[in-house]
């Protein structure tokens, strides 16, 4: 990702947000269905008389995954009170160009998302929040709002989700997997960082496989439950965000006494699934990311291009069953 300056868009985006947090109302008790449809506008005016309108979009809806996920507000109004000198946002090099900005503990993440995202989000979000609700282990990034920033010209959207790999000990890999294998390595610039993100390619040549052991059958359940909801919704190209602790000796005592090896909060990694290995040598720190690409008639002319060239069960652009089907196949297959 590349680095980009804290001014413009990016601040007015800072102040927004706290805006947005700060004049939260208490929360009622309950969700009713309108929830689902309302939005909360903040007309701003910042310095140079520049006027924008900040949109909060169904802010009772991500308020309640906050308060399921024991985020507050203080909380958030702390991570996210940085000053302008050291706001910095990263650019992704991937084709959306999608803005990152991290939070100052790098807890929160905040991203730009394009207009086809924001239409599946709002498609989901009933079913999403209900599947949150029901599934309080579900493997499914969680959405903490959503904003839109609007002018005479432009408008804009962003959500802001947890950081699944902000965590209390240090990643020594980290892995992106989606199943498919068409351009799915690591380029040179990502190998020469400490910590890559490597990819199937990278982990299939490795001969990788994490050791789950008995809850095994608990994690694919879940994550079964978890690609059928985005099945549903024709989403696909999403990935299975794993990083990898490798047991330090300061590690053990905790590792032995854990009566379980599954976790949904623990002190090593809160808010994110945490699996000890079935040798007790690894920690494996995993969730599902990046869930809301809509399989439309763009994805299906990039299908049908690249299909007589390649397999079809090589590339990452099929349509959602093919897509959930053989994710779930892939990521049970390397896991023992």
């Amino acid at each position: 990702m590349d680095q980009i300056q804290g001014g413009g868009i990016v601040f007015r985006l800072m102040q927004g947000v706290k805006i947005c947090l700060k004049s939260e109302p208490n929360r009622k008790l309950g969700i009713e269905f309108a929830d689902y449809n309302r939005t909360v506008t903040h007309e701003v005016t910042y310095p140079n008389n520049v006027k924008l309108s900040i949109q909060e979009i169904c802010p009772s809806i991500f308020g309640d995954i906050r308060e399921m996920n024991k985020i507050s507000q203080i909380s958030l109004l702390k991570e996210w009170d940085i000053p302008q000198d050291k706001l910095t946002a990263s650019e992704s090099s991937g084709k959306s160009g999608s803005i990152f900005i991290l939070s100052n503990e790098k807890s929160f993440m905040i991203k730009s998302i394009e207009k086809r995202e924001e239409k599946l989000l709002l498609r989901m979000i009933h079913d999403y929040h209900q599947h949150l609700v029901t599934n309080p282990q579900s493997l499914l990034m969680k959405v903490l709002a959503f904003y839109s920033i609007k002018n005479t010209i432009s408008r804009e959207s962003y959500i802001m989700f947890n950081n699944l790999l902000k965590i209390n000990v240090s990643i020594d890999e980290k892995y992106d997997l989606k199943g498919s294998t068409k351009d799915r390595e690591a380029s040179k610039v990502e190998r020469a960082k400490a910590v890559p993100c490597l990819l199937d390619n990278d982990f299939i040549a490795a001969q990788r496989k994490l050791h789950f052991g008995p809850v095994k059958a608990e994690f694919m359940k879940q994550l079964v439950a978890d690609s059928s909801l985005l099945c549903r919704f024709d989403s696909m190209d999403y990935s299975f965000l794993v990083g990898i602790h490798k047991v330090k000796p300061e590690d053990k005592e905790f590792v032995q006494s854990q009566k379980s090896s599954i976790f949904y909060n623990s002190p090593l990694g809160d808010k994110v699934c945490t699996i000890i290995s079935s040798d007790k040598t690894e920690i494996y720190f995993v969730g599902v990311i990046d869930i809301f690409t809509f399989y439309d008639a763009e994805k299906r002319v990039a299908n049908a291009a690249k299909s007589v060239k390649y397999s079809e069960d090589s590339l990452s652009t099929v349509n959602a069953q093919k897509y959930s089907s053989r994710f779930c196949t892939f990521v049970d297959s390397i896991i023992d």
